[in-house]
């Protein structure tokens, strides 16, 4: 069975670098945002964000031109006695300030690398990745949420 996993300690970047520059560094938001979640059929996981990327400096990801890439470094730690096989981008969205939703993708940016297509977290161990949105140009970022795919209802969500 596999489940999606992402991670939460809040920390946006709002550098106005632009694709080709250096990937900006994350700056610090006030406040730590760290979940625990029990999973459908499957162990509790502590869920950090650590960083936003926005906007994210493009690596094999591309763009249209009315889009820009915005990543979220998460570290997820499995807390059950069993392991955990995790695919972050099957979990994560972006929600921007009208409530539109944004799924996240595989893709790459530089800095924030993605995880693998399915990591499978050992009892006690911790695994970091990145999930990418691509955002219209012109709206701002206002939350992540992280839904178990085994249980839609069970979800939760960091406003930014």
């Amino acid at each position: 069975m596999l489940f999606a996993v992402s991670c939460l300690a809040l920390v946006a970047c709002r550098d106005g670098t632009a694709g080709g520059a250096s990937t900006p560094p994350p700056t610090a938001v006030a406040g730590t945002f760290d979940r625990t979640i029990d999973l459908a059929d499957g162990p509790a996981l502590r869920l950090v964000l650590q960083d936003v990327y926005d906007p994210a400096v493009p690596g094999t990801a591309t763009t249209r031109t009315s889009e820009r890439l915005v990543a979220a470094r998460l570290a997820f730690t499995n807390l059950g006695d069993d392991p955990a096989p995790v695919m972050l981008a099957a979990a994560m969205q972006a929600l921007d300030e009208e409530g539109a939703t944004y799924r996240a993708s595989a893709a790459a940016v530089e800095g924030c690398p993605p995880p693998g297509a399915t990591d499978v977290v050992q009892s006690g161990d911790t695994r970091t990745g990145c999930a990418v949105f691509s955002i219209p140009t012109g709206r701002a970022l206002a939350a992540l949420r992280f839904t178990d795919p085994g249980a839609p209802s069970s979800s939760v969500e960091w406003r930014l």
